[in-house]
């Protein structure tokens, strides 16, 4: 008989472990991706790796030939700073040399324009973690950049606030990654041998269900909307076009991935991903009832759930090591 009350009482525990495990998970997701934005994406969308590497490296220690011309661009940038002096130079390094566009490696170099934005995109994640909250300062380190150029008297990159511009600003950059990346994606989806397919096409998933939500959310047709709604509006309509001209232009990948007017059941049907993070959601919303009903499916899905924090747990102590 005791042998049956232990096994009972190891189920029990069992089943509350995984119920707190899922509360736990849904509680704190969005956090997570706020403040830890691209080892979240990292593991969500592997496809895009070299953008990661890249957030990544502009994480990385200041050295090299061009470190004494930087720190005597961050000495004028942080001269009116007493306190936090020594964050706010350490900051000024890393996005002046991050800004730099004198590229050494030419294979490696990229567009000024695409630097300027993942250098704005990986700001968004690194001002948090570190409380940079002197907006006066991040923007005049972006306005002593433009001393780099002697060709060109026309570069710029100015500092670019998502949170003051957009309502759910992790979403609207979430969004915006498909107009930055839509060669990788479009050569990723040609081929569905590709071990980087699924993460694509779940990206695009992800993109179709998120538009859909910011859009009802953010601009139904009333008469008065603030600065940030209307920005967040105008967003979400460029990004709608952008995405229609690529299902356009590319038919042979058009019925791999959802329209914008999909409906509920047409977005689960060719999305399995969601599919599978709504049933996670019932699960989690029904815990508190005849629990031990879902315990079956919910620890296969828990399965996923483990791993998805064990990577992260990696995937963030890499990110932690290299500031």
């Amino acid at each position: 008989m005791s042998v049956y009350i232990i096994c009972f009482f190891k189920a029990f525990f069992c089943i509350e472990f995984i119920k707190c495990y899922i509360t736990f998970y849904r509680t704190n997701i969005q956090w997570y991706k706020k403040k830890h934005l691209c080892p979240y994406f990292y593991f969500q969308y592997p496809f895009l790796n070299k953008i990661w590497d890249l957030y990544e490296s502009f994480d990385n220690s200041v050295e090299g030939r061009f470190k004494t011309l930087y720190d005597s661009i961050c000495t004028v940038a942080t001269k009116s700073l007493d306190d936090d002096k020594t964050k706010y130079h350490n900051i000024c390094m890393k996005i002046i040399r991050n800004l730099d566009p004198n590229c050494e490696n030419q294979e490696g170099c990229i567009s000024h324009s695409t630097r300027c934005n993942n250098v704005n995109i990986w700001l968004y994640n690194y001002k948090d973690k570190k409380n940079l909250n002197k907006k006066y300062i991040i923007e005049g380190i972006f306005q002593l950049s433009r001393t780099f150029s002697t060709v060109n008297k026309t570069y710029e990159c100015p500092y670019y606030s998502y949170d003051e511009n957009f309502e759910e600003p992790i979403n609207i950059i979430l969004l915006k990654m498909f107009d930055y990346n839509t060669d990788i994606i479009k050569s990723t989806l040609e081929n569905e041998r590709d071990p980087n397919y699924s993460s694509a096409q779940r990206y695009l998933c992800k993109f179709v269900e998120l538009h859909k939500k910011m859009y009802s959310s953010y601009c139904p047709k009333k008469l008065t909307k603030s600065d940030k709604e209307n920005r967040t509006c105008d967003e979400l309509g460029t990004l709608k076009n952008s995405y229609n001209i690529f299902r356009l232009l590319y038919p042979q990948i058009s019925p791999k991935i959802p329209s914008l007017e999909a409906t509920k059941e047409e977005l689960l049907d060719i999305c399995p991903s969601i599919q599978a993070e709504h049933s996670l959601q019932a699960s989690v919303d029904g815990h508190s009832g005849s629990s031990t009903s879902k315990i079956p499916a919910t620890i296969g899905t828990m399965a996923g759930v483990s791993s998805v924090f064990a990577l992260l747990y990696k995937v963030n102590t890499k990110f932690y090591l290299n500031v």
